[in-house]
């Protein structure tokens, strides 16, 4: 006979079972001299070959092995084992079940030597994140688990004889427990089959022969999609295609079913490509999703069947986008762009076609790209919430102001303007996103005066607007809470100008893996081609430095510095 004690640091005692009616026992220890871990021991079974395992919920276990009185520890603190356990039997075909904080373990390999390598975890959605899995019994073909706040049955016939995961439980309108299940309670009558379990705070009693005999029902689904004011039935035949705009929705399930009890279930939502990954288990069924992009999405319902099984449903929602999001849309717009620039090629190559001058027709070809992109921005910016906005006429008065700019730039043909009209720019680039996105924006500029002293000076163009707009439109909008943090600090050295524009957003690593930042994060690139041309024809270069703030924050910070003297046209004055 063994006795474990559940206090860390004590043995586990053992006596002849001959000598229990005895007056007094003449109890042995098993202790760290033959191997045993003094864990503090909660649970003991013993296994088809008499060997004793025993364990403890968060420290790990150990097997002890009576033939050759050694014992064998796995200590989980120590990274020994991935589980302990608190809870623990032996089927009649050998398996040995340990139920613990890390789901529901087995032993029946017994070819190999007990070890967290010998043993296999089952691998269900409602065990794995089972709080504490704290008693384990036997009725009949199935193994009964007091799973904290449920009780579990998994079906050891479909276990042994089809490899095959069933598992019931009582749902929570048949248990209605009020705590959870304590230890090593649940025990099955010999007498007349009923089960016996105890929580803190009571003790059942479970007619199980009779729940087993009541009919088990699989539901029917009814799925539907709630945007505004109107209701979408969900089929996983066909898809719901929603209109551009209609980006935020809930997403509600009803169960269809004859004994009207409700089933545990679980969902998962995402964007097709993206990695599956469920909620947790639970009863809800209604969920909200928001300021959503357009594209194909896919929505999951796993329902854990009365019957043991899981039904699994998918449905497809696509969002349209608008009008100015569409390729073909934006090819027609940009040749308003690039028809002239085609042109003035063609009237440049009769005159006399030399490499410089390619080089400089190449500048405003790349330039002519950034243009389109910066317009792109500002008209998604204002679709997507221009309904029944108070403040559109104003962000369209900077977005007209920022558009005249860029087309008198463009008529001009160059590739530079004045750090005047670049911070007109950044600034209406900063207000419409303020206005429709962030409107807990705290901006500061540091050094506005330099500005003024030198607002003739000649830069590229979007040098300082487009690290501004990134910020904006993919640092900072996809963080999930305040503060919004956006700075520009700017420096007059004796040869340079430097603009330091820092964030707090969500960094360059997490932005990358956007949809936003592959569809639309081409300035950048255009930008970086014009300034590798430019850098060229100059002695003194313009820098772009990126800084990735420190692990324990988060946020970009962008150093732009701008030589006073830069040269901009093919001279043959100027050397390369």
């Amino acid at each position: 006979m063994y006795y474990p004690t559940a206090a860390i640091g004590y043995p586990v005692y053992y006596c002849d079972t001959s000598e229990i009616d005895k007056p007094t026992v003449s109890w042995k220890v098993l202790d760290s001299t033959i191997g045993i871990q003094p864990f503090g021991m909660a649970t003991i079974t013993e296994d088809s070959m008499g060997r004793i395992w025993m364990g403890h919920p968060k420290k790990g276990f150990a097997v002890y092995d009576p033939v050759r009185h050694k014992a064998i520890s796995f200590d989980a603190r120590k990274n020994e084992t991935p589980f302990g356990f608190i809870s623990s039997l032996t089927d009649d075909r050998g398996t040995v079940w340990m139920g613990g904080d890390n789901g529901l373990w087995y032993y029946n390999d017994y070819k190999s030597i007990p070890s967290p390598k010998s043993a296999r975890r089952i691998n269900h959605p409602i065990l794995n994140e089972t709080k504490r899995i704290t008693s384990l019994a036997i009725y009949k073909n199935w193994l009964l688990m007091g799973c904290y706040d449920k009780i579990c049955l998994l079906n050891l016939d479909s276990f042994y004889h089809k490899r095959k995961i069933l598992l019931r439980y009582l749902n929570p309108q048949e248990a209605a427990l009020t705590s959870y299940t304590e230890q090593n309670t649940l025990l099955v009558s010999n007498k007349d089959s009923t089960v016996w379990f105890s929580t803190s705070d009571m003790l059942y009693q479970w007619n199980i022969a009779r729940w087993m005999q009541t009919p088990v029902y699989k539901v029917k689904m009814d799925t539907f999609l709630k945007v505004d004011s109107s209701r979408t039935d969900l089929s996983e035949v066909k898809a719901v295609k929603l209109k551009p705009g209609q980006n935020s929705f809930d997403i509600a399930f009803q169960y269809l079913s004859p004994d009207c009890l409700p089933r545990f279930t679980r969902t998962a939502f995402l964007q097709a490509g993206e990695k599956l990954q469920f909620t947790l288990v639970g009863n809800e069924s209604s969920f909200t999703y928001k300021n959503l992009h357009d594209g194909l999405y896919h929505f999951y319902i796993e329902v854990f069947e009365q019957d043991g099984s899981t039904s699994r449903y998918k449905y497809n929602i696509i969002i349209n986008p608008y009008l100015w999001e569409r390729w073909w849309f934006w090819l027609m717009v940009s040749s308003a762009f690039f028809v002239p620039v085609v042109f003035w090629f063609i009237a440049s190559k009769k005159r006399a076609i030399q490499e410089k001058e390619l080089s400089h027709l190449n500048l405003v070809s790349l330039s002519s790209q950034f243009r389109p992109h910066f317009i792109l921005n500002a008209l998604n910016t204002i679709g997507a919430d221009m309904k029944d906005y108070p403040d559109a006429e104003r962000i369209l008065s900077r977005l007209g102001e920022s558009i005249n700019l860029i087309f008198n730039q463009s008529l001009q043909k160059r590739v530079f303007h004045s750090l005047k009209n670049e911070w007109i720019l950044v600034e209406n680039v900063i207000k419409i996103h303020q206005i429709m996105y962030i409107p807990d924006l705290e901006y500061s500029c540091k050094g506005k005066t330099i500005l003024e002293k030198h607002s003739q000076l000649n830069l590229p163009l979007g040098i300082v607007e487009t690290h501004v707009e990134n910020a904006l439109l993919h640092g900072l909008r996809n963080k999930s809470s305040a503060p919004y943090i956006l700075s520009i600090e700017i420096t007059d050295e004796s040869e340079f100008l430097v603009l330091k524009i820092s964030d707090n957003g969500i960094g360059r690593e997490a932005v990358k893996m956007l949809k936003s930042y592959k569809t639309n994060g081409t300035g950048t690139k255009n930008l970086a081609q014009i300034i590798s041309i430019l850098n060229v024809l100059n002695h003194r270069k313009i820098e772009i430095t990126y800084v990735d703030h420190p692990a324990n924050s988060t946020g970009t910070t962008v150093i732009v510095r701008i030589p006073k003297e830069y040269h901009y046209e093919f001279t043959p004055n100027i050397k390369n």
